[in-house]
């Protein structure tokens, strides 16, 4: 027996159990039973299987292409060849996706996901290449307009979250790549990139925080963290942005100061709203959060944002990422430092006393016990 229906029968179980014991109405068992049938069919798969399929489905799709390649089916010198293949393989991965949801077998169910995923990811990068081809010498913009116009076609047409997320991640992340790799002039990178940092710090604290959005678009709110992931692992390892030739310094202050007012606003909205931030526990928080801003990279800022959106939403993926981003960025904060190793050495046993005097303030003052 499936899933689906184990779930289905339970649930129906549990509706008539209530009937019986004078819990609810003859009239309300209908409409309770519809909707409780309709939720446990709509669930989704948990984040470990969504991981799997995806894993999967991109090193299938990628050995695909390969084999497309090794065996010259497909002339990926033909720009209109490679965007009228990609439409082919996007629209065999819908017609799989829609043969899923009549399908009740749980293995073959399983098989018809992941082979409409691995021909969705095909088909995406197969019409990217050649849309970039298409756009040249803009080949950079080119592949990320064809993945805005894929994403923006296929995410209520194809509704699998790991294809959202990922879709929308590659649109953030081939952005950012190309912001990092212009030629412009001196100072109009570092406006733009940041403009664009702000703007995916705000899309993100909107839709994970706002409480109204519907769960299709929360794969964006993730994108969105996922590449502000990936533009603090960047520029904790590169501080130059701009073509080969025209490298310029990048100062990341501006980034630094938008963290650290989001991770102010981030605590006060954990603790029931911007007023809590006058208590003292929350306002001691605060001026640590605004001495970090000041010392530290914006990778060390962000992943503790992410470990306090986490606890605050319950959401494990969050807490972990941000749990383990953390001694990653702090290990290449103090790496990168331009100091001797005596110097560093003794940051750090600075930092460790900084941390033992503030547990033992918050042991003294009993913040540790409150609930």
């Amino acid at each position: 027996m499936s899933g689906r229906y184990a779930s289905s029968h339970n649930a129906r179980q549990l509706i008539d159990d209530w009937l019986s014991h004078g819990l609810i109405e003859k009239d309300q068992q209908e409409l309770i039973e519809r909707f409780s049938l309709d939720w446990a069919a709509e669930r989704e798969l948990p984040l470990y299987v969504h991981a799997l399929v995806g894993v999967g489905a991109l090193i299938a799709g990628a050995f695909f292409i390969g084999f497309l390649a090794t065996a010259d089916l497909i002339d990926f010198n033909s720009k209109l060849g490679l965007v009228v293949w990609g439409i082919g393989f996007i629209a065999g991965a819908i017609l799989l996706a829609k043969a899923t949801r009549t399908n009740d077998h749980a293995i073959k169910n399983s098989f018809l996901t992941q082979a409409s995923f691995c021909l969705m990811a095909t088909g995406k990068v197969l019409f990217a290449m050649g849309f970039a081809l298409l756009l040249q010498p803009n080949y950079g913009w080119g592949v990320t307009l064809g993945l805005v116009l894929l994403t923006a076609v296929t995410y209520h047409v194809f509704p699998m979250s790991i294809d959202r997320f990922l879709s929308t991640l590659a649109v953030f992340t081939s952005i950012f790549f190309n912001l990092v790799t212009a030629q412009s002039g001196v100072g109009a990178i570092q406006i733009v990139i940041n403009v664009f940092f702000v703007a995916q710090l705000g899309l993100a604290a909107f839709l994970i925080t706002s409480g109204r959005i519907k769960k299709d678009y929360l794969p964006i709110a993730y994108a969105a963290i996922g590449a502000l992931c990936a533009v603090a692992i960047f520029f904790a390892v590169e501080l130059e942005v701009g073509r080969l030739g025209y490298r310029q310094g990048f100062s990341p202050a501006i980034i630094n100061i938008s963290l650290t007012a989001a991770l102010i606003a981030l605590t006060g909205w954990a603790a029931g709203g911007m007023e809590k931030l006058k208590s003292e526990p929350l306002a001691v928080a605060c001026f640590g959060a605004v001495a970090l801003g000041l010392i530290s990279a914006p990778g060390i800022l962000l992943s503790v944002g992410l470990m306090v959106l986490g606890y605050a939403q319950h959401d494990r993926p969050l807490l972990i990422v941000g749990g383990l981003l953390f001694p990653a960025f702090l290990s290449l904060y103090y790496y990168n430092l331009d100091l001797t190793l005596m110097a560093k050495s003794g940051i750090l046993v600075a930092s460790g006393a900084v941390l033992l005097a503030g547990s033992a303030y918050m042991h003294y003052r009993g913040f540790d016990r409150e609930t």
